[in-house]
């Protein structure tokens, strides 16, 4: 679970000098909140941390590492705001939480240790330390690495202040004699694995950690996690709560990052007013909030108004794929569905969605040339008619099938003003012909103005649903090389193939170019057959909802992000191991009553 500090972010410019000398507490606090030389609305002038409070910041931005590190150097460089004083912010935020974790959880007799690297992370951990004995809590600090190594300026100054305080530094630790450990070993720039003393220490945490009454708390990021892709570097401290600093970053909302961070809280620490711009992010962390951008139905309004979206879905002996789409499709706000399916399934669907249209197709043995045009007839009819197709769930690899993908396919080449949601099947049929791949990129291409892929695609009406192994097939990648970082992947196939791209795992990524989306919501539960089924109705509802007037990545995105909250509304009422994808559908009627 993400908790994330609402403050905000039209934030002064600090206009005190970088001093040389050892800075007082109090001479750091007064640069934390000095005059900023900003007004607010009735002409007087205001603090940076009241400054802080009177903007808006789209807290959902997601940082990789280096671009974190050019918020901070822009901050900084740019807008001469001291690194001190952000540091003083940062271990402000940290203290802040570790005063309240002990208030959680009763801890009386408080005692604190902050294991420090040398760099400024290590300088954020004893700014805390500081902090909480001038609070009256018991803090020790305990500096890791090679003793004879200097390290960064901002951190020899802290542990001068530190030591003239007083403030007890150890050179080893019974970690049996603390309640709370801060681990400010690493941040967000470590790229190498971890080994030797620092493994040790970071063992220790860990094992520490198991004690019933051992507490971890992170400064910015777990030391050992990526934050450019959530790998673990070789081992990562695992902890209970991590305070990371302006933005959200990457290798902590991807897995298997995601797994040490522990609850996460997101705190401003006072960088410049959209400072991530500045920094190439073009990640964004889908919330609840953006549920609420979903407009009310227009009560002048009719079944057509609100969107036809066709499903092509279900073969001989997958009729069920056909039905969960397009029960969702319904739950999830179309007009109207259409659905075209094998002959043996039209009982089944009239029975679980009698609202749908049904046409259907039949198997054949041999190649009819009359029954194909046929065929070919029927479908650019019901693409016309349509709005929204859907394609793939349920389909199976089939001669028939193969025809019918086809026959999508060239008519996607000239159905512009139709969006297309490609899944399962659909997709693994495309991958395993290169003349069809070839058609789907020519169609993507052709439909973007100036006929290139690399452009931010507005005009893209092609979306593709694959699951990491529909992937790896359509990529010809490994399941572990997409693993390694689906971020990468799921922009590569974006531009590659001018789609936007739904790469769905345990947190799935959407893509279009470089403007990518990351989901949180969803469980294990939900790993279960036909689930993709539901989610691409949900998409469909989406993408008809005219009303929003949103663009169509956003659209796939809340999509994705609906069908990860019904599931874990089924998970509450059923339990992991015994949801089903229909249960997913079930609570869609519940989502969109209270959301919009």
């Amino acid at each position: 679970m993400i908790f994330v500090s609402r403050q905000n972010n039209r934030r002064a410019v600090c206009a005190a000098g970088v001093t040389k000398q050892p800075l007082s507490q109090s001479q750091i606090l007064q640069l934390a909140c000095a005059s900023s030389g900003i007004k607010n609305a009735f002409g007087m002038e205001i603090s940076i941390k009241d400054a802080c409070r009177n903007g808006e910041i789209s807290m959902e931005i997601i940082l990789n590492a280096a671009q974190a590190k050019a918020v901070d150097t822009y901050s900084i460089e740019h807008k001469k705001i001291p690194s001190i004083v952000l540091m003083e912010r940062a271990a402000l935020s940290v203290t802040d939480r570790i005063v309240k974790l002990a208030a959680e959880k009763d801890i009386y007799d408080v005692k604190v240790l902050c294991v420090c690297g040398h760099g400024n992370n290590g300088a954020d951990g004893v700014a805390v330390a500081r902090q909480l004995n001038e609070r009256n809590i018991s803090c020790d600090i305990l500096p890791v690495g090679n003793s004879d190594k200097k390290g960064t300026a901002e951190y020899e100054l802290q542990m001068q202040i530190a030591d003239n305080l007083d403030i007890k530094i150890r050179n080893t630790a019974d970690f049996n004699e603390y309640n709370i450990i801060v681990d400010a070993i690493f941040g967000i720039g470590l790229s190498r694995d971890i080994q030797g003393g620092y493994k040790q220490i970071i063992d220790a945490i860990n094992m520490f950690r198991k004690n019933e009454n051992g507490y971890v708390v992170a400064v910015d990021i777990p030391s050992g996690v990526n934050a450019a892709d959530a790998h673990i570097m070789s081992c990562a401290v695992k902890a209970d709560i991590t305070v990371t600093f302006g933005y959200n970053k990457i290798g902590m909302v991807m897995y298997p990052g995601a797994d040490y961070c522990g609850k996460i809280y997101v705190e401003n620490i006072g960088f410049a007013p959209n400072a991530y711009i500045h920094s190439g992010v073009s990640a964004r962390l889908i919330t609840r909030e953006d549920i609420h951008t979903l407009p009310k139905r227009d009560v002048h309004g009719n079944k057509g108004t609100f969107g036809r979206t066709f499903i092509i879905a279900g073969s001989e002996n997958m009729g069920g794929a056909a039905c969960m789409s397009a029960l969702s499709a319904y739950r999830s706000g179309n007009g109207l569905v259409k659905v075209f399916t094998h002959i043996n399934n039209r009982n089944l669907i009239l029975s679980h969605v009698p609202e749908a249209i049904i046409e259907c197709y039949d198997d054949y043995n041999e190649y009819n040339a009359i029954e194909s045009a046929q065929l070919a007839k029927e479908l650019e009819k019901s693409i016309d008619w349509s709005d929204c197709v859907i394609a793939g769930p349920g389909l199976s690899m089939s001669k028939r099938a193969k025809e019918i993908v086809e026959c999508m396919l060239n008519k996607m080449a000239v159905a512009k003003d139709k969006t297309f949601i490609i899944d399962a099947d659909a997709l693994n049929i495309i991958s395993a012909d290169d003349r069809l791949r070839e058609k789907l990129k020519k169609c993507s291409i052709d439909s973007i103005s100036d006929g290139s892929c690399e452009i931010n695609g507005y005009d893209k009406n092609i979306i593709i649903t694959p699951h990491i192994g529909e992937m790896a097939r359509f990529t010809n990648k490994t399941v572990d090389e997409i693993k390694m970082n689906p971020v990468n992947c799921a922009c590569e196939v974006s531009k590659k193939y001018g789609v936007i791209c739904v790469l769905k795992d345990a947190r799935t990524v959407i893509a279009d170019n470089d403007d990518v989306y990351i989901n949180t919501t969803g469980n294990a539960g939900m790993a279960t057959g036909g689930s993709g089924d539901i989610l691409t109705g949900i998409i469909s509802g989406m993408v008809n909802d005219a009303a929003a007037q949103r663009k169509l990545v956003e659209a796939a995105a809340i999509g994705v992000y609906i069908h990860g909250m019904a599931g874990d509304f089924a998970k509450n009422r059923y339990g992991e191991t015994s949801m089903k994808a229909m249960d997913i559908a079930q609570e869609l009627p519940q989502i969109f009553k209270d959301y919009r």
